[in-house]
């Protein structure tokens, strides 16, 4: 289909008579009327090859309009976000809220424990196991980080199939920020690494997690190919969306990506805003505090997931404090008391967070 939008008004139209005047004419005649590129866009996979044609790539990657060739048809109809994130607009909203369904994989399934990320997740479908209560805990963050201009990017350590950083992307992409600020997921795709419990004698209740399940639905590939589906990056763009775009992908173990020269470098310059360490260990949640903490802007955030959760992360978040004088205080994000018995009342604290309020040696 075709549209124009109507500049000014005009004379009485012709009288029309008979059948003559068929749909098919009248299609042909809009067609001819429109003016057609010099450019050959049948390089895009789109149909027509015209990009003239209002909605010929709505939604989709066009070569033509990214390397300027064609100007860009379409109305501007996009409204700026408030500057006041508390009046933000019901769009946003709903955006938000549709992509927490996606990643959690609720639209069509949903149970009370999905909420709090309880309930073991259907390692087919869900792209996180966070739960509906902490994406909106990374919401909030990003929200005061936007708002407040605390400089930085949003890094998670121990992503799974990447569905939290999406909802991250979408946030900053939602607000203008997504390229200004990078987002970075750092995993190694195949589970934790084996663990050490002579040297963290709290790990040892993770011996053998690297055999779970939960392991073989998870690639690199994978977490690309969703941020594409989910239009958060340029479909087709692969590998380069790993080490060139706003997204960048760290695969490998904690002491092997987080404290590598050139990372350290990029995490030195831009800063960090909000670090989200899920690691389950002592061992992965101390190397990401010791790496990430030095990069972290004053007034940006740590959240630490599994903080009420496993032992070893609740101790290395206690023993960095400790050994830093950090006295900001440790914020749980609670949720609907669901974990043991979905119909008790009450709330539990699932992860926790801290704000960054002065540097540290």
């Amino acid at each position: 289909g075709v549209w124009w939008r109507k500049t000014e008004d005009v004379g009485p139209f012709p009288s029309m008579r008979g059948a003559a005047t068929s749909k098919a004419t009248t299609v042909v005649a809009l067609y001819r009327a429109l003016p057609l590129s010099e450019v050959d866009c049948e390089a895009c996979y789109h149909l027509p090859a015209d990009p003239n044609i209002p909605f010929h790539y709505a939604g989709t990657h066009c070569p033509c309009l990214e390397k300027h060739q064609v100007q860009d048809p379409r109305p501007a109809l996009t409204m700026p976000v408030p500057e006041d994130l508390a009046s933000r607009t019901q769009v946003a909203r709903l955006y938000f809220h549709v992509m927490k369904a996606t990643v959690l994989n609720t639209v069509y399934k949903d149970s009370p424990a999905m909420q709090d990320g309880s309930a073991l997740p259907d390692f087919e479908s869900r792209l996180t196991m966070v739960g509906h209560r902490r994406l909106d805990n990374t919401q909030h963050l990003l929200q005061t980080i936007i708002s407040e201009g605390v400089q930085g990017d949003f890094i998670e350590t121990g992503t799974w199939r990447g569905g939290s950083a999406m909802f991250a992307t979408s946030v900053l992409s939602a607000y203008g920020q997504l390229g200004k600020r990078w987002v970075w997921l750092a995993d190694s795709f195949k589970g934790i690494p084996e663990v050490k419990p002579d040297q963290f004698p709290d790990d040892a209740v993770h011996q053998g997690a690297e055999t779970l399940q939960a392991h073989e639905h998870n690639s690199a590939a994978g977490v690309v190919q969703s941020f594409e589906r989910l239009g958060l990056l340029p479909g087709g763009s692969g590998a380069v969306s790993r080490h060139d775009g706003p997204v960048r992908i760290l695969e490998g173990y904690f002491n092997e990506t987080l404290t590598k020269a050139e990372n350290q470098a990029h995490f030195g310059q831009r800063r960090l805003s909000l670090i989200r360490l899920d690691g389950d260990t002592y061992e992965s949640t101390i190397q990401g505090l010791n790496a990430l903490y030095k990069h972290l802007s004053v007034g940006g955030f740590v959240v630490v997931d599994d903080y009420m959760d496993w032992v070893g992360a609740r101790k290395a978040a206690q023993d960095f404090r400790r050994q830093h004088g950090i006295t900001s205080p440790i914020v749980p994000v609670f949720h609907d008391k669901v974990r043991f018995n979905e119909h008790s009342k009450g709330e539990t604290p699932r992860g926790v967070w801290w704000r960054k309020t002065e540097e540290v040696a």
